[in-house]
């Protein structure tokens, strides 16, 4: 259906126009296009949703005429054919047009010198006739064919979609996934689109499914809501949901009687495609994650260090005296644990020495001549880690060598890491899968050492895998709270205390580390920030505008939301950046991935800057620690990273955070928030906002709740 401008009145009846595509002036990232088209001698605006299309592409439209109070009469564009041109200069622009890659303007000439008005219909049914044309090797034909091929099958299944009321700026993404098979796979079960392609979610596999004629009560719809639910609630951290919780979810969003909930789970249990324990309904993989890591965590505290290890007290001094040190007790008890025990917890907050306890650790095992691998959650957590321990620290998905082709890591049970001792930092944001699997691939005599500051968020994904070790008592912890060194961190150290311990934060400090810019207004905070990260932050203390400054929101949404702030700062900051033809990023953006994705190897969280644009290909490269390309269909995994929510920024550190706190932001402003903010911060913190929104927060100790029941088996699982 036609995507509206405001409140766009329609007028008259639906009407066919035709012509081709003059120029592109607008075109979102899920597909909604304004362009010119030529029609009878003039140019008409048109404006709706599509897919592909191009400058020269031939247009069939269906539609209505729509008045617009600032731009005027529009085309709005209900439903839309690409056809093929007919004239010899239409089918020139049409197939230079990036249609096909690799094919500009001085082949597609030359291919249609040759063939003539016939061009389409050779390259439809005798392709290999390409080879006629000098320049057109047998790769350059496969290739040839092979693009024009996929532009067939993804123009059928746009007009598949759009008749069943589906946007079709989807249409690429579903062919990447299903390619040929793609309407085939959507008639059998829409609702396979929920559950297999990022972005696609279960609102749109339902409406497919509803056109085609499937009832609200077929076990088919029931089944996908079901598995629907228990994966939302994996998104929102919840490794099981209770029962009731679930059967009412599931009712309330599916518009079903409780009987149609119950057969279905029934038949889900029974399938195991879900599994019950008590009122615990769990989906497989998660129920298999939880029972993992108690196993595994109970065969390394068997096998791991039994013996006393021998004095290391010379090893112990060098450190100390390298780093300027004395260790207190705390500390001597955390690294006498990591050197004892098969598996060691470490939590701590800001400035209490947890970095150079791992400092320590890889000095005093290496002395043992032990083979040591360091880890972290995430690249920028990975690359802080090698800088703190002078020794290479990789991901975790990276130690355990995940393979794109296998879909699986390649170190696991059958294949163990080969070290001796492995620590993790950042711990915290550890969800139980990654877990899983990193615990499964340790080996029994080997050392595991755990760091992270479980007082600060969650992790993103389901489980609080830190948190619940430490709750379950069953393990060696040790909790830094003394802050050893008050010259690291200054301020912003003390304050992260302060804060943590319910108490409002001081900024009076001399140092000029931490501080509080007063405004009540979203407008005025957004502009402030907009100021601060632009212009006076940089000619101060020098930071890089893109990559230093980092701001940090509670939420996406509202004036000093994420997501408006982002549009601002790319404004402010990298205005003249090259486009990626009419999407919203530029050369010089900084960029954030929304999501794991394996086969590029770049994972939820990762921060990258884009270096180029390749209008003609259509591809946009973003460097991480390497570079990484993304075509049109990808760019819904990556958003704009000026502005973050804070959620996002765990594992991070950052020269300098900004933040807004206000009181319109009160259902996300809680303690370890706030707390998770500031800590992200190595050399500056500036809030804006009001007094009354930081006191709010520091008072608000609501933490996030999850169902999980792995405290429960550890403590059931190992003896005391």
């Amino acid at each position: 259906m036609v995507r509206q401008v405001g409140d766009l009145p329609l007028n008259g009846g639906e009407v066919e126009i035709e012509g081709d595509v003059a120029r592109i002036t607008y075109r979102s990232d899920d597909g909604y296009t304004v362009f010119r088209l030529e029609s009878d001698r003039r140019e008409i605006t048109c404006v709706g949703s599509f897919a592909r299309v191009g400058q020269g592409d031939h247009l069939k439209l269906k539609g209505r005429w729509v008045s617009h109070p600032k731009y005027g009469e529009q085309f709005g564009v209900e439903t839309y054919e690409v056809v093929p041109p007919a004239t010899t200069e239409g089918i020139a622009r049409y197939l230079a047009s990036g249609l096909i890659p690799g094919v500009g303007e001085s082949m597609a000439e030359r291919i249609v010198k040759r063939f003539g008005e016939r061009t389409i219909e050779i390259i439809d049914t005798e392709p290999n006739r390409l080879r006629e044309i000098k320049g057109l090797g047998q790769k350059r034909v496969a290739a040839i064919k092979k693009a024009w091929k996929e532009h067939r099958d993804i123009s059928e299944l746009i007009v598949f979609l759009e008749s069943h009321g589906v946007r079709a700026g989807s249409a690429i993404k579903i062919y990447r996934h299903y390619g040929s098979k793609s309407i085939e796979v959507l008639s059998e079960n829409p609702y396979r689109l929920a559950s297999e392609i990022w972005g696609i979610g279960f609102a749109t596999a339902d409406s497919i499914a509803t056109k085609l004629g499937v009832l609200p009560d077929a076990p088919v719809r029931v089944s996908a809501g079901i598995k629907y639910v228990l994966a939302q609630a994996s998104e929102e951290g919840h490794v099981y949901l209770p029962m009731e919780f679930l059967r009412a979810r599931c009712v309330s969003i599916l518009g079903v009687g409780e009987d149609s909930f119950d057969e279905m789970l029934t038949e889900l249990t029974a399938s195991g495609e879900a599994v019950c324990e008590d009122d615990r309904v769990y989906l497989p993989l998660l129920l298999e994650a939880e029972k993992s890591i108690v196993r595994s965590l109970e065969r390394i505290l068997d096998g791991g260090v039994q013996d006393e290890p021998e004095s290391l007290d010379e090893v112990l001094e060098s450190v100390q005296a390298e780093q300027g040190i004395r260790f207190e007790e705390s500390q001597l008890r955390a690294i006498d644990r990591g050197l004892k025990s098969g598996v060691t917890v470490i939590t701590g907050g800001p400035g209490t020495g947890k970095t150079t306890i791992v400092k320590a650790f890889v000095r005093l095992f290496e002395a043992r001549g032990w083979r040591v691998s360091l880890a972290a959650p995430t690249g920028r957590a990975a690359k802080r880690m090698s800088e703190i321990a002078g020794r290479q620290a990789k991901t975790i998905h990276r130690l355990l060598e995940f393979s794109p082709r296998e879909g699986a890591f390649r170190k696991n049970s059958d294949n163990p890491i080969d070290s001796d001792v492995v620590i993790v930092d950042e711990a915290s944001m550890l969800d139980i899968l990654l877990a899983a699997s990193l615990l499964k691939a340790i080996k029994t005599d080997t050392n595991v050492v755990f760091v992270g500051d479980v007082d600060q968020l969650p992790p993103v994904g389901p489980g609080s895998f830190l948190r619940n070790l430490i709750e379950a008592g069953r393990l060696p912890v040790e909790r830094l709270a003394r802050i050893f060194r008050q010259d690291e961190g200054g301020a912003i150290v003390e304050n992260a205390h302060r804060i943590n311990h319910g108490e409002y934060p001081d900024f009076n400090r001399t140092e000029g580390e931490f501080f509080l810019i007063e405004e009540d207004s979203p407008p005025r905070v957004a502009a402030a920030i907009v100021d601060l990260c632009a212009r006076r932050l940089p000619e101060k203390f020098g930071f890089d505008k893109v990559m230093d400054i980092q701001v940090l929101s509670p939420m996406y949404k509202g004036e000093a939301g994420a997501t408006n702030l982002n549009q601002q700062l790319q404004d402010a900051i990298n205005s003249s950046g090259k486009r990626l033809g009419d999407l919203r990023f530029r050369i010089g953006d900084k960029v954030m991935q929304l999501h794991n994705n394996y086969d590029k190897m770049v994972f939820n969280g990762d921060i990258g800057r884009v270096v180029d644009c390749d209008l003609a290909e259509g591809l946009l490269t973003v460097s991480y620690d390497f570079e990484v390309e993304y075509d049109k269909s990808d760019l819904d995994e990556i958003t704009l990273a000026y502005a973050i929510t804070v959620h996002k920024s765990q594992g991070s550190e950052f020269p300098c955070i900004v933040m807004p706190v206000l009181t319109q932001h009160y259902i996300m402003l809680y303690r370890n928030l706030l707390y998770t903010a500031i800590t992200r911060a190595r050399d500056l913190v500036v809030l804006v906002g009001s007094k009354k929104a930081v006191a709010l927060a520091v008072r608000n100790v609501r933490t996030d709740q999850r169902y999980s029941s792995l405290a429960d088996r550890l403590a059931d699982a190992i003896p005391l």
